[in-house]
């Protein structure tokens, strides 16, 4: 299982506590180095995403999570949609940090929001991994795209 992650409240980003936690970087549950799910299993049906919010969280708190959801709603075709009776889904709870499950992965996975992190960036984030994506530049044909500049050498 994860370690243990401690957050502070010092100025810093939360998932900058979070570099020895056995996380992708700082945030994502290992499981395959492609950017975007390719895997048809790993994908939402119909681009609904069925979730569930914990208790634990505030109505401040829901209120973020569904303004984040909402930032989906107005510029993509994805939906989360509250759980019925659907056997996958995003179970969105408190834990320690903030992380997610790259794509679906079957049953309730977890998203977790700890101290510090339900802010609309962070939650649509966490959203996007659960959709099945990476970091950009943990590309593993970043190399492509990225172009190295020494800015001091330009000045």
């Amino acid at each position: 299982m994860l370690n243990s992650v401690s957050i502070d409240n010092q100025g810093t980003q939360p998932w900058q506590h979070q570099p020895d936690s056995g996380l992708v970087g700082g945030d994502l549950l290992p499981e395959d180095a492609k950017n975007g799910n390719k895997n048809a299993a790993a994908k939402w049906p119909n681009a609904q995403v069925p979730y569930v919010i914990s208790s634990s969280f505030s109505a401040k708190d829901r209120q973020v999570i569904a303004s984040a959801m909402a930032m989906y709603h107005q510029k993509t075709c994805i939906r989360f949609v509250a759980r019925g009776t659907q056997k996958d889904y995003v179970k969105i709870v408190r834990g320690n940090g903030c992380w997610a499950v790259k794509g679906r992965a079957g049953g309730g996975q977890e998203l977790i929001l700890g101290d510090g992190c339900v802010s609309r960036a962070t939650v649509v984030h966490e959203l996007m991994h659960a959709l099945g994506f990476s970091h950009e530049h943990q590309r593993p044909d970043q190399k492509k795209f990225i172009v190295r500049v020494n800015m001091i050498d330009s000045l």
